[in-house]
């Protein structure tokens, strides 16, 4: 069984917590401390993905995503994640890549290089949803060839 762990942002103070999706670093260290107990091992994006995933075998273990790209997601989420000897998968926008509060190319490139995933997030963070077919197909197509023209 795999258990997602999903989260927004790692505020400094828990009255900065905007929605269900944040949470303060002690308690994101807490949820890493007893998803460990419960599952183990944290799984990888690339156990997901594996042919026998496909077939019916599901790996073991719990994975840990970050959406949006933000900063806090580089200097927090990231040295938390490597201090209990896990990895992260984040999901970036790569339409906002180093605007202000967002990681840059080069953060989510040494994210990389540490061994964590960088994955889409669509193009400019639109709501994907409202979108017609021609402009989500672009969000999604545009985020995909950004990342991996930029080798992440």
């Amino acid at each position: 069984m795999l258990l997602v762990l999903t989260y927004h942002r790692i505020v400094e103070r828990a009255d900065a917590v905007g929605d269900f999706f944040d949470v303060t670093l002690s308690e994101l260290e807490r949820h890493l401390s007893l998803a460990r107990q419960a599952w183990d091992r944290g799984a990888s994006i690339d156990e997901l993905l594996a042919p026998q995933a496909g077939r019916g075998g599901s790996p073991n273990g719990f994975l840990v995503t970050f959406d949006d790209g933000t900063i806090d997601h580089y200097l927090t989420a990231a040295p938390a994640l490597e201090k209990h000897g896990m990895r992260g998968v984040f999901f970036v926008n790569t339409g906002l890549l180093g605007a202000e509060g967002r990681m840059t190319l080069e953060q989510c490139r040494e994210l990389h290089v540490r061994g964590h995933a960088i994955e889409s997030h669509s193009h400019d963070h639109a709501s994907l949803v409202e979108l017609p077919d021609r402009e989500l197909r672009w969000q999604l197509t545009k985020a995909r060839r950004r990342r991996h023209n930029e080798g992440l």
